[in-house]
C-alpha cells in the first residue's frame, strides 16, 4: 500500500480506495491507485531529488503540446507525481508507424536553443534529471558545444568519480569531446534544436490502440538523432515500423546511422553512473571506436 502521507501531500480532491505496487522503476516506487474518479498512476519517493518530479511533469506537458501522446499530469510535489492511468495495449505495426510520424512531427518544430528546459521551467528551474543523473539546462546555439559541455564532460567525470568509468575511459570521452568541439567529428547536416524526449527507450513507450504514449521524459532542447539513437540502443521490437513512420514525415539522410554511436554515449554514460562498470566498458569501446573513425 502507498503511504497516506504522499497522497495527503498531493491534495487530490478524490476518495482514494486502494493501491497496488507496480514493478519497475529505478528512481521511484510506482502504484496504481484506485479512486472515486477511476484509477490513477502515482510515483513516490522517500528520498526526493530536487525538481525531479516537476521536471518530469513539465516535460510531459511540453512534449504533449508538440504532438506526442502523454498522460495528463494531475498533481506533483517534490516527492510524488500523479498521472492519469493509461491502460496499455498490445503494440501493433500501425500504432508504431503512427508514433514514428508523431515523433518526426515534433522533431520538425525548432526551439530557441540546445539545452533549453521545458517551457514551464525556463524561468524557475536550472536542471533536470535523466534517471538518477542530474543535468543542467542552458542555452547553446551549437550542438557540438552543448553535447560536449552539458553531457560528455560533466557526466563522464561523474561516471569516473563513481568508479563506473576507468581513467582510460574518461580520457577517451574527454578526447572525443575536445575533437567534437574542434569540428573533427562528423555530426551530419546542420540541425536546429528541437524538443526531444531525452530518455526514449522501449520501456518509456506505453502502447495504446493507435499510437504510443511517452512516459518518464528527460525533455530538453536537443538533437533529434539523440532520441533515435536511444530507441536503437534499448529498442522495441517494432523499431522498423517506428522508423518507417518517422521517415514519412522527416526523411533522414543516408548516413544517419553512422552517427548513432555518438548520440548513444549520452545514455551509456548515464547508465554507467547508475549501474556501473559494465556500461563504463561499453562507453570506452564506443568512444574509442568513434575516435578511430574520426582519425
Amino acid at each position: 500500500m502507498i503511504e497516506q502521507s504522499f497522497l495527503q501531500e498531493l491534495q487530490l480532491d478524490l476518495d482514494l480506495e486502494s493501491s497496488q505496487r507496480l514493478s519497475g522503476g529505478d528512481t521511484a516506487q510506482a502504484y496504481r491507485v484506485e479512486s472515486s474518479g477511476g484509477p490513477l498512476f502515482v510515483k513516490v519517493t522517500e528520498r526526493p531529488k530536487p525538481g525531479m518530479f516537476t521536471a518530469e511533469a513539465a516535460g510531459l506537458g511540453w512534449l504533449s503540446d508538440a504532438g506526442l501522446t502523454a498522460p495528463a499530469v494531475l498533481g506533483v510535489t517534490e516527492s510524488a507525481l500523479v498521472l492519469e492511468w493509461l491502460q496499455p495495449h498490445p503494440a501493433s505495426p500501425s500504432a508504431a508507424i503512427q508514433f514514428g510520424r508523431e515523433l518526426a512531427a515534433m522533431h520538425s518544430q525548432p526551439v530557441e536553443a540546445f539545452g533549453v528546459a521545458p517551457q514551464p521551467l525556463q524561468n524557475s528551474q536550472r536542471f533536470g534529471w535523466v534517471g538518477d543523473v542530474r543535468f543542467d539546462y542552458g542555452h547553446w546555439q551549437d550542438w557540438r558545444d552543448f553535447y560536449a559541455e552539458a553531457w560528455l564532460l560533466p557526466i563522464g567525470e561523474l561516471a569516473h568519480r563513481t568508479r563506473g568509468l576507468s581513467q582510460s575511459g574518461l580520457t577517451a570521452v574527454t578526447q572525443l569531446a575536445e575533437l567534437l568541439v574542434r569540428e573533427g567529428i562528423d555530426i551530419g547536416p546542420p540541425t536546429e534544436p528541437v524538443r526531444i524526449h531525452g530518455d526514449l527507450w522501449s520501456g518509456n513507450l506505453l502502447w495504446q490502440t493507435h499510437t504510443a504514449s511517452i512516459i518518464d521524459p528527460a525533455a530538453h532542447g536537443g538533437h533529434p538523432e539523440t532520441d533515435l539513437a536511444m530507441l536503437q540502443l534499448f529498442s522495441p521490437s517494432n523499431l522498423a515500423s517506428i522508423l518507417r513512420g518517422y521517415q514519412q514525415i522527416r526523411p533522414l539522410d543516408d548516413n544517419w546511422q553512422q552517427r548513432t554511436h555518438l548520440h548513444q554515449l549520452l545514455p551509456l554514460l548515464v547508465h554507467t553512473v547508475m549501474f556501473g562498470s559494465s556500461y563504463g566498458q561499453q562507453v570506452e569501446r564506443t568512444a574509442n571506436q568513434i575516435l578511430a573513425t574520426a582519425r
